[in-house]
C-alpha cells in the first residue's frame, strides 16, 4: 500500500468518525431544543452562523478532496481543512450542549491547529531551502550580477 493510499484511508476513516460525531451531537441539540420554537438560533445565534459557515466550508474542501482534478500540490492543506472543519463543527455543537467542555474542546483543536500550521510552514521553508541548495549548487551565469538579474536565475532554477 503506497503512502498516498494511506494516508486516504486515513483521512476516511476520520471523516466517518466526524460524520458519526456530527449526526449524533446533532441530534441530541435536536432533543434539546425539540419544543423551544427556535430558541436555539435566540440563544446561540453566532454559533449558529459559525456552524453553518463551517459546515459549507468543510463541504466545499470535501469535494475537492472528492473530486478529481489535476492540481494534487494543494491536497493536504485541503483534507486539512476539511477535518479541521469536521472538528470544529462537532466542537461548535458541543459548545451549545455543554458551553464549558465545549469552551475546553475549542482550546485544545485551536492549540492542534496552530501546531499544524506551524508544520505547514516549516515544510514550505524545508522547500525553499531544497531550491537554496539546487541553486548554490548549480552553475549561476553570474554570482555578482544584479538582485533582478540572479532572482531570474533563481525562477529558473527553481522552475526546471
Amino acid at each position: 500500500m503506497s503512502r498516498f493510499e494511506q494516508g486516504l484511508s486515513f483521512f476516511k476513516q476520520f471523516l466517518a468518525v466526524f460524520g458519526f460525531s456530527f449526526s449524533f451531537l446533532l441530534a441530541l441539540v435536536g432533543l434539546k431544543y425539540q419544543n423551544s420554537n427556535g430558541a436555539l438560533f435566540q440563544e446561540h445565534g453566532v454559533i449558529m452562523v459559525l456552524l453553518i459557515i463551517d459546515v459549507c466550508t468543510g463541504a466545499i474542501a470535501l469535494a475537492m478532496v472528492t473530486l478529481p482534478n489535476s492540481h494534487n500540490s494543494s491536497l493536504l492543506l485541503v483534507e486539512f481543512v476539511c477535518l479541521i472543519c469536521g472538528a470544529i463543527a462537532c466542537d461548535l455543537l458541543i459548545l451549545i450542549l455543554v458551553p464549558p467542555f465545549g469552551w475546553f474542546m475549542f482550546i485544545i483543536c485551536a492549540f492542534d491547529t496552530c501546531h499544524h500550521l506551524i508544520k505547514f510552514s516549516v515544510l514550505d521553508a524545508l522547500d525553499l531551502n531544497q531550491v537554496q541548495k539546487r541553486v548554490l549548487n548549480s552553475k549561476l551565469e553570474n554570482p555578482y550580477a544584479s538582485p533582478e538579474t540572479l532572482i531570474s536565475q533563481y525562477i529558473s532554477i527553481a522552475s526546471s
